[in-house]
């Protein structure tokens, strides 16, 4: 229903999204996905993400999704994490449910 009633340009997600899957559905529905790294145990590149950051505040160089990306909407943040931690919208074992 979103598609009929707007132009979605970018997928914004944060680490947990970080998988080549997602990033391919996104592609494959003519979006640029714009998901943050997430390192998991890679110590290697979690440094090297790290010393990028590191650079990039010394130049005070922003790249053009860094910047996308922290233009998420903060409220609908907040709803998913309230569904998800309050009224069963997480299927974790052992997570609260309202």
């Amino acid at each position: 229903m979103t598609a009929e009633r707007l132009v979605n340009l970018y997928d914004l997600m944060d680490s947990a999204y970080d998988a080549a899957e997602i990033k391919a559905h996104s592609r494959g529905l003519g979006h640029v996905p714009i998901i943050d790294v997430n390192p998991r145990r890679d110590v290697a590149l979690k440094q090297e993400l790290a010393i990028e950051e590191k650079r990039k505040a010394l130049v005070g160089y922003r790249l053009a999704e860094d910047i996308r990306y922290n233009e998420r909407s903060r409220p609908p943040e907040r709803v998913n994490a309230n569904l998800k931690d309050n009224h069963g919208g997480s299927n974790r074992p052992g997570a609260r449910a309202g």
